[in-house]
């Protein structure tokens, strides 16, 4: 279980780092 909890964070945080490289693409001011 703690396994599946640490690749389910690590997921998490790659979805976290796109989401926020799509938003600085976006929006090249920040």
């Amino acid at each position: 279980a703690d396994l599946i909890q640490r690749r389910q964070r690590s997921e998490f945080q790659s979805d976290i780092k796109g989401i926020l490289y799509t938003v600085i693409k976006k929006n090249p001011d920040l």
